[in-house]
């Protein structure tokens, strides 16, 4: 059953409008993009919002062993054909391996006007990508510290406290599937990074800009911030910067 505080959200604005997509990271929810869709909401009313759920998510960690990286793209190209239907630009915002499925959609969908991506995670860490055949075979889950589970907690955030072995082979084979096709990216990009990142560094956010094949790519340091950017301490700007693509895209 899913749980209440995972619940997808809509913001249905005026049509011929712009649209905006937000995605979640694995293993999270709409909660991890609440306060971006709040602050959008807020200040453009006359925009259309989705935030979804994506399969696997917002019940149970056993869910998320049964989905695969299909099935996360199914669902953010069903919310783009949803937004199509009433609005005249669409923009898609992703956070973590969201920022993945956004920028998968973003090379290829030409109603896409614009990409921001928000500690995207295109690859593991060499160790646990080297070790993941391995993993599946001894074990099912990969329990999250205690940092992390507590950093969810004082967020408000429904995130389940683990993750299946087989969701993370998902993640790695959506992040090849997707630096694949990044040199077809040539609309407007931000990408953004937390300096303070555990799971990123700053010249992984440079391998990735260099790799997009146009030439609008901007480069935001977040350096207060950890990986959840929208719920970090740099998130008004980080906001206002994302707004400014969004506008500037869609003209």
């Amino acid at each position: 059953m899913q749980n209440e505080a995972a619940k997808p959200r809509f913001h249905r604005g005026k049509p011929g409008g712009i649209g905006v997509l937000m995605i979640h990271g694995l293993t999270a929810s709409p909660t991890e993009v609440a306060p971006l869709f709040q602050y959008l909401a807020s200040r453009h009313p006359e925009w259309s919002l989705s935030s979804p759920l994506l399969p696997g998510h917002g019940a149970t960690v056993q869910d998320l062993r049964q989905v695969g990286c299909d099935q996360w793209i199914e669902t953010v190209e069903a919310e783009v054909d949803r937004l199509a239907q009433t609005c005249s630009s669409i923009s898609v915002v992703g956070v973590s391996m969201g920022a993945v499925l956004a920028a998968y959609h973003a090379a290829s969908d030409p109603r896409i006007r614009c990409v921001s991506m928000l500690a995207p995670v295109f690859r593991l860490k060499p160790a646990v990508n080297a070790l993941l055949p391995l993993l599946r075979l001894v074990m099912t889950y990969k329990k999250k510290s205690r940092a992390s589970i507590r950093n969810h907690r004082e967020k408000g955030l429904f995130s389940y406290d683990r993750y299946p072995i087989a969701a993370l082979i998902e993640l790695r084979d959506l992040g090849r599937r997707t630096w694949a096709r990044l040199h077809q990216l040539r609309i407007p990009v931000l990408i953004a990074a937390g300096l303070q990142d555990p799971y990123l560094s700053w010249s992984e956010m440079d391998r990735i800009a260099r790799r997009i094949g146009g030439d609008r790519v901007e480069l935001l340091p977040c350096p207060r911030s950890g990986h959840i950017l929208p719920h970090e301490p740099d998130a008004p700007g980080l906001f206002s910067a994302v707004e400014n693509l969004i506008v500037h895209g869609a003209a």
